[in-house]
Parts: C-alpha cells; sequence; structure tokens
C-alpha cells in the first residue's frame, strides 16, 4: 500500500511539473511578442495567449493563423502565416 502512494506521488509531482513547464513556456512567448512596440505586437500577445499549446503542432503564428473563432474581436486582426501566392 506504501508503495502505491510513493508511486501516485510521484506521478502527481511529474504532472505538476510538465504543466509548470508548459506554462512557462507559453508565458515566455507571451512575454516577448508584448514587450515590442506597437498595436501589432500586443495583437500577437493576446492572440497566443488565446490559442497558443507548445505542445500542439506548429508555431505560434500557425495556430493563430488556424484559429476559428469568428466571433472573437481580434480574429480579423489576428497573425496570419505568410503565403505565396500561386502563378
Amino acid at each position: 500500500m506504501m508503495l502505491l502512494q510513493i508511486a501516485i506521488q510521484q506521478w502527481v509531482f511529474e504532472v505538476i511539473m510538465e504543466q509548470n513547464k508548459r506554462s512557462r513556456i507559453l508565458f515566455e512567448t507571451i512575454d516577448n511578442l508584448a514587450c515590442k512596440p506597437g498595436l501589432r505586437s500586443k495583437i500577437d500577445a493576446k492572440c497566443c495567449e488565446c490559442i497558443y499549446d507548445p505542445y500542439q503542432e506548429g508555431t505560434w503564428r500557425i495556430q493563430v493563423d488556424n484559429c476559428t473563432s469568428m466571433t472573437c474581436p481580434l480574429y480579423w486582426v489576428r497573425a496570419k502565416s505568410f503565403r505565396k501566392k500561386d502563378s
């Protein structure tokens, strides 16, 4: 019984540490965007805060570009990936 309690405590500790790591990565990304001058960087930081998950596929810009929340006031001015036009 004691070994089970120790295993559960260790698992809980690992989960908490992983969540803290995710929060730190997210906070650093948002902070880097928000500290830049201009309105564009503030919009990017807010969109990043809303939708970015560092453990999902793609960069923050790609994840924000794929946002489907059309009711968001920032939807039409959100960060978009640069795409080449087909000739």
